[in-house]
């Protein structure tokens, strides 16, 4: 009985230590996460600052030229109505100025604590980081099976590897710097393939030629050039004539548009949806804007003909600036 006791905690004990494991993985990869997100809110809360402040410097300064001017108008003026306004406009930009310093004195003192606030925590969290980073429950034996687990991930053909979400990347990723700095083959893949997921969301955004060209360049130096990156590729740089296609489509739908036939005979107004919703499905069923990659396209789309089933008169302006 002993002897089956024994068996049998030798047995658990590898799960255990792997399941401990797999817990402290999950808490660093949530408190870098955590960790992230303060430092670009500080960054906000220092351009925030900086805002202000240059706005009350400006407006501080303009004040200064004012009164200055008032000033030097006052020394030719004798008539004692107008230099008692003068006189009353300068004791004003005064008083306003010096409401102005005060604000910057508190507006310092409320950055200078917010900031102190926020260094303490991200100091807090970044010492957790490390103590996460350097625990000892992580054995060498679950550091090797981690490891192959990421390497047969990263290794399986590309199209099983990206049915896995940006969430699941970007952990893997933070696994892999806290265990694994060395492997930097490794980290290239994973980095990779956060890059295509960030890209293939801009198919679902609404088409910004700046973005676009931006990531385009960037996936241009990713290797190797996979097939499924060069599709991406090929549908990053043919969005702008997609989104043409579809603009095209909305302006030839506000020709037929001129002709309102709501409140007149029967047959007029079936001629016209008929006639709406064949030019739609042309557009959709020749043109060659893939709507279920162009995600965006496609909610484009249902849009006019939501807007066409409801009122058949219905101007589309409004959707042609959501292109």
């Amino acid at each position: 009985m002993k002897n089956y006791f024994l068996l049998l905690t030798l047995f658990l004990l590898p799960i255990t230590l792997l399941s401990q494991d797999q817990s402290i993985l999950d808490k660093y990869v949530e408190k870098v996460n955590e960790n992230k997100t303060l430092k670009d809110s500080i960054s906000i809360l220092i351009i925030d600052y900086k805002k202000k402040k240059d706005g009350y410097d400006s407006t501080i300064l303009n004040l200064k030229t004012e009164k200055e001017t008032l000033e030097d108008a006052l020394k030719n003026v004798k008539d004692l109505k107008e230099r008692k306004a003068l006189t009353d406009r300068v004791t004003l930009l005064e008083s306003e100025k010096k409401n102005l310093k005060d604000s910057i004195i508190i507006l310092n003192s409320l950055h200078t604590t917010a900031l102190n606030s926020s260094d303490q925590k991200y100091s807090s969290l970044q010492k957790e980081i490390d103590r996460l980073k350097n625990d000892e429950k992580i054995t060498s034996t679950s550091r090797r099976k981690t490891l192959i687990h990421l390497q047969e991930i990263y290794n399986q053909d590309e199209k099983l590897i990206f049915k896995q979400d940006i969430k699941s990347f970007k952990s893997d990723l933070a696994i892999c710097n806290m265990l694994f700095p060395e492997e930097k083959e490794l980290n290239k893949s994973i980095n990779k393939c956060i890059k295509i997921k960030e890209s293939e969301t801009l198919l679902s955004n609404k088409f910004g030629k700046i973005e676009i060209d931006k990531n385009i360049n960037e996936l241009k130096k990713l290797l190797p050039q996979t097939p499924l990156l060069t599709e991406l590729i090929k549908d990053l740089t043919d969005y702008e004539s997609k989104n043409g296609s579809v603009k095209k489509l909305i302006n030839q739908l506000e020709i037929i548009n001129k002709v309102k036939v709501i409140g007149t005979d029967r047959v007029l107004i079936e001629d016209k949806q008929k006639e709406v919703f064949t030019t739609i499905y042309f557009e959709i069923a020749y043109a060659p804007v893939d709507l279920n990659r162009y995600t965006y396209l496609r909610d484009i789309i249902e849009k006019i003909q939501d807007a066409k089933r409801l009122n058949i008169d219905a101007s589309l302006s409004g959707v042609l600036n959501d292109l």
